[in-house]
């Protein structure tokens, strides 16, 4: 199947045998989850959620989650799933940014939707349709407390009369930038330009061929066990499903149970972060020992660097199943390495999956030269392009090359088309008006044995404008002297002006549920005006 409309997408579906889903509810079939489906569109129908309009999902992983967001391409809307670890201000925020014409929760979030809509309704300027529906997962009748807005979910799909869905106007998802470099943004896809309305979904257009690019099989099993409101676990865990895999669902990552569920269902793919990489290296020797593993085929890693030790430990475990991806919440999968590849090459990303085209740009506005660090852009050749909703100048300043988007990223391309990456635009650190790559300063100091995560990051120096500063993770009880000899490291691999000036121990490093270095918590500290500056001793 290729890129099905939304009658094709449903009519494969039913005629599939088998579970479609499984978790700890039990298997669903592909009749019973396009049957829900069909419902969920008629209720959306029937209370009169305008074409394109916003259907919020506030909840951890659940096989509604995936419900909801096939009826909104299928029926026209555009579902949000909203980040489960936001407060009520966050939710408040994307629907400030989103508006929401329908909201889908679980009971456990309930609380913090209830403080948004009232914060997001007494908001100035802010115009909110009357009352917004809430369907409450798991939310029994309610009872006389509920609020008047507030419909069990399952009572309004039992009630709702199906009606066909047909090949009108494709709806979508939306995700969320993760907001480790400033303030999170949502990031809407949009068709190729010209008259004429595309029957397929633009996000499905965009994320499907990527699927074929990693090799991810189409009548597999696909574990779910990261968060699906992440657009890579969307890609590379819900979307297996569209194409034929049966998606088995876990609502949290528990690394002794993966490892279970892997060999229980059979798994032939997943996605796996560096931070869950380092939680399954970390599971006792006889858990591990005790793996299988039998019918993987592919295992996608992304969403931040992976070290060398920790990688070739995986692959030297689990065998040249891993793939690693490129790419960012703005422009899907970038490039892709398999294990092969990144033996060869391991510092590469990869090459440039089909139907994108890595183009890196020197500081006077040039393309580089092969071997040249610049600014790593990406073009579609499908036309394809995105927005920030509600932000045209960040989704400008995106676009500075024609017809390319770039994520601030720092790289640069070898003679065969791989990609090597230096550091985050915002993560360059400068200091006495020489670049700093935060990531070669990273390798060299997780190269020590009592090192488990590391972050390098720059703050501010009257001499030298700013100076590198680590903060790091440790593995048991550290030596007494584990400061001095990492210094002592950096001072023997890196050159002086890359030199931390301090390594500070912490319990744990600031990472978003997607695994990201959210550096800006580290630097904020030492940008504030009353800290002052730090001195190099």
């Amino acid at each position: 199947m290729g890129e099905p409309t939304g009658r094709e997408l449903l009519g494969s579906l039913r005629a599939r045998t088998g579970p479609v889903i499984l978790d700890d509810v039990g298997p669903m079939s592909g009749g019973e989850l396009v049957d829900r489906v069909e419902a969920l569109v008629a209720h959306l129908r029937s209370i009169g959620v305008p074409e394109g309009a916003s259907v919020l999902v506030v909840s951890p992983n659940r096989r509604e989650v995936v419900e909801v967001e096939i009826a909104c391409i299928v029926g026209g809307w555009t579902a949000v799933p909203v980040n489960w670890h936001f407060d009520a201000e966050g939710v408040a925020r994307v629907m400030a940014d989103l508006g929401a014409a329908a909201v889908v929760v679980d009971p456990v979030l309930l609380g913090h939707v209830r403080v948004a809509f009232e914060r997001w309704e007494h908001a100035p300027d802010e115009r909110v349709p009357e009352p917004v529906p809430v369907l409450v997962l798991d939310g029994g009748d309610g009872g006389d407390e509920r609020p008047p807005r507030e419909t069990d979910y399952e009572w309004a799909l039992e009630r709702a009369t199906a009606s066909a869905v047909g090949d009108g106007r494709p709806g979508g998802v939306i995700f969320s930038t993760s907001g480790t470099t400033g303030r999170s943004r949502s990031v809407r896809f949009l068709g190729p330009p010209g008259p004429g309305a595309d029957p397929v979904s633009p996000i499905l257009r965009h994320h499907l061929p990527t699927l074929d690019a990693a090799a991810v099989p189409t009548d597999g099993r696909t574990l779910l066990c990261g968060p699906h409101y992440h657009w890579a676990q969307w890609t590379f865990g819900v979307l297996p499903l569209l194409r034929g895999s049966t998606l088995v669902v876990q609502q949290r990552f528990v690394p002794a149970h993966v490892l279970a569920s892997i060999d229980r269902h059979d798994i032939t793919n997943l996605l796996l972060l560096p931070t869950q990489i380092f939680r399954l290296l970390r599971l006792d020797a006889r858990i591990r020992s005790a793996f299988g593993g039998a019918a993987l085929q592919r295992v996608v890693h992304g969403a931040a660097p992976c070290p060398v030790d920790a990688k070739r430990a995986m692959i030297d475990w689990w065998g040249p199943v891993l793939t690693e991806y490129y790419g960012a919440t703005e422009g899907g999968v970038v490039t892709l390495a398999t294990s092969e590849e990144w033996q060869e090459r391991p510092s590469s990303v990869g090459r440039a999956v089909p139907g994108k085209q890595v183009t890196v740009v020197a500081d006077d506005g040039t393309v580089a030269a092969v071997g040249r660090d610049g600014i790593v852009h990406v073009r579609s050749e499908a036309g394809l392009s995105i927005e920030y909703v509600g932000a045209p100048a960040a989704t400008t300043a995106t676009r500075a090359l024609p017809g390319h988007v770039t994520f601030g990223d720092i790289g640069h391309l070898d003679d065969d088309g791989y990609l090597t990456l230096s550091d985050r635009r915002s993560d360059m650190i400068v200091t006495g008006g020489v670049n700093v790559p935060s990531n070669l300063v990273e390798a060299v100091i997780a190269q020590h044995p009592a090192v488990s995560d590391v972050a390098v990051y720059g703050v501010p120096d009257t001499t030298a404008g700013q100076v590198v500063r680590a903060a790091i993770e440790v593995r048991g009880d550290p030596p007494a002297t584990l400061a001095d000899e990492i210094l002592e490291l950096c001072r023997a691999r890196l050159p002086e002006h890359q030199w931390p000036v301090a390594v500070e121990v912490v319990e744990q490093l600031p990472r978003s549920a997607t695994g990201k270095l959210v550096k800006r918590r580290l630097r904020a500290p030492y940008w504030e005006p009353h800290i002052g500056p730090i001195r190099i001793r």
